[in-house]
C-alpha cells in the first residue's frame, strides 16, 4: 500500500561521530551548516571514542557541546566506543553488515542485554557530568542486537534509530524514513551510492513525512561527498522543516 501524502513534511540533519578525535571535522561540518542556515541538527556524541578520546577530557569540546545545544541543536548519544568488542557473527549476513558495511564500529549489533545496560549506562554517565541529558540513542552503524534494543529502551530512552526507521519507544511505533548517507569509499561503490541516494530522493522520500540526512567526519574529508550531502539537504528543505529528532516526535504528539 502506497504511504499516505502528508501535507507538512520535515527534515532532519544529523552529525555523526562527534567526538574529540574529530575536533576539527565536526567543527567545520556544523559551521557549513550554520552558513546554509541549518538552525536545528542533531549532534551524535561518542561518549569514550575507542576508550582513547574521553569527552570529560576536554573542557573546550564540553563547552562547544553546551554552546551547541543553546543554540537548538539536540545533544543524542551515539554508543560509547564506537568499536564493536565482540566480531563474532551468528550469519554471513551479519559479518558482511558489521565488518564491510559498518567497517568494525557497531558496537551494539551483537552484544548482550546486560553490557547493552552497562555501556549505555556509563556513556551517559560521561554527558550527565558535563551537564548533558539525552533522550535519544542512536547506535553506531545504526545496528542492535534485539536484547540491545530492549535494554535501550528499558534506560528510558524516548526513541532510537536505525538506517529505515525511526523507532518510538514512548509510543510503540516505527516511523519509517531512510536516512540519506555517503561515507565514501571506493570509486565504484561511490556510484551506487549516488544511484541509491537519488532513489530514494525521487521516488521513496518523496511523500514521506519525515526525510533524513546524515553527516559524517569521512565525508568532510572527501569534499565533493561532503558538498554532495549540502546539495541534498539544500533541495528537501525547500519544501520542509528543519526539525531535531525530539522536535519531530514532541510535534506528532500534539497532532
Amino acid at each position: 500500500m502506497a504511504d499516505k501524502i502528508e501535507k507538512r513534511k520535515y527534515l532532519v540533519v544529523s552529525v555523526h561521530d562527534v567526538t574529540p578525535a574529530f575536533d576539527s571535522e565536526v567543527r567545520e561540518i556544523v559551521d557549513e551548516l550554520r552558513i546554509q542556515e541549518v538552525d536545528k541538527k542533531n549532534i551524535l556524541v561518542i561518549p569514550n571514542y575507542h576508550s582513547k578520546y574521553n569527552i570529560l577530557k576536554s573542557d573546550r569540546f564540553s563547552g562547544w557541546l553546551h554552546s551547541l545545544k543553546e543554540k537548538g541543536d539536540e545533544i543524542i548519544l551515539h554508543g560509547y566506543e564506537h568499536i564493536s568488542r565482540n566480531r563474532k557473527y551468528s550469519s554471513f549476513y551479519g559479518y558482511i553488515m558489521g565488518e564491510w558495511v559498518a567497517q568494525g564500529c557497531a558496537e551494539f549489533q551483537n552484544i548482550s542485554y546486560e553490557e547493552t545496560k552497562d555501556r549505555v549506562e556509563r556513556g551517559r554517565k560521561i554527558l550527565n557530568c558535563i551537564g548533558l541529558i539525552c533522550t535519544g540513542f542512536v547506535p553506531p552503524g545504526w545496528m542492535m542486537s534485539k536484547e540491545a534494543n530492549k535494554a535501550v529502551m528499558d534506560k528510558g530512552f524516548r526513541y532510537t534509530t536505525f538506517t529505515k526507521i525511526l523507532r518510538d519507544y514512548q509510543n510503540n511505533i516505527d516511523i519509517r524514513s531512510e536516512v540519506v548517507r555517503f561515507i565514501p569509499r571506493i570509486r565504484a561503490i561511490n556510484f551506487l551510492k549516488k544511484m541509491y541516494n537519488l532513489y530514494l530522493l525521487k521516488e521513496n522520500l518523496v511523500h514521506k513525512k519525515l526525510a533524513r540526512v546524515a553527516i559524517h567526519p569521512q565525508d568532510l574529508r572527501f569534499k565533493r561527498a561532503f558538498e554532495y550531502l549540502l546539495k541534498i539537504i539544500k533541495e528537501l528543505r525547500e519544501e520542509r522543516t528543519i526539525v531535531t529528532y525530539l522536535g519531530f516526535l514532541k510535534m506528532q504528539n500534539d497532532t
